[in-house]
């Protein structure tokens, strides 16, 4: 007899196993999720353009409001606007947004300073406290190794595209956009006309995580 589970694609399971290990660290009060969002030049990417970090930060006494599952207020982003290329703004597959962050004010600042902040937030966590968090992350990974950027050796990263498709229930279903997520979740704040800003993506990225992963009653 051939069940539903077994009909399953191989990629489909792993999505299932991932949220729910992803369900396993939220509750354990114990890590520090950050998630990360990279805009760069369509015609060079090489270009870094903007950099958007989002940390929601579940240890135990750490969590401000302290209350699980977390409020959109416990999530901090940071918006770092490079201005070794200020002058460049995404028009053909996406338009720019670069100077509509909503969640606080924009950083703007050179390459190499925005590599030091970068690798300044993850190096003030133990290597086994951090957990990454991404949408359709592959490339902004990428990115961040091609800055020079230094992760932890073996950290967790937790591609919300995936999770979306195990939470959802959509077996065997195509990866969503950040948009449609967003619109499907009924994330807090979220509005089309305040996407493709690395900072507000970083933040949407993170409610949507959130909203997947911290589960009422696992804490």
């Amino acid at each position: 007899m051939v069940t539903a589970t077994q009909k399953w694609s191989r990629a489909y399971r792993s999505d299932v196993a991932r949220l729910g290990l992803a369900r396993h660290l939220t509750s354990s009060r114990s890590k520090v999720f950050m998630a990360i969002d990279v805009e760069w030049d369509e015609t060079d990417p090489s270009n870094i353009l903007e950099i958007g970090i989002a940390v929601l930060d579940l240890r135990q006494g750490r969590l401000h409001p302290n209350r699980f599952p977390p409020s959109t207020w416990s999530i901090r982003p940071r918006h770092l606007i490079i201005t070794d290329h200020r002058e460049i703004h995404n028009s053909k597959y996406v338009q720019s947004n670069k100077f509509g962050f909503k969640f606080g004010r924009s950083y703007n600042t050179r390459e190499a300073r925005a590599v030091q902040v970068m690798q300044s937030m993850l190096d003030r966590y133990a290597n086994d406290e951090i957990v990454l968090v991404g949408h359709l992350c592959r490339n902004d990974l990428s990115r961040l190794d091609e800055l020079g950027i230094q992760l932890p050796e073996g950290i967790q990263v937790f591609d919300t595209a995936d999770l979306e498709r195990a939470f959802m229930g959509r077996v065997n279903g195509q990866k969503v956009s950040l948009q449609r997520m967003c619109e499907e979740l009924e994330v807090a704040y979220y509005g089309q006309d305040k996407l493709h800003n690395a900072g507000n993506d970083a933040f949407f990225t993170m409610a949507s995580f959130a909203e997947m992963c911290c589960v009422s009653g696992q804490h």
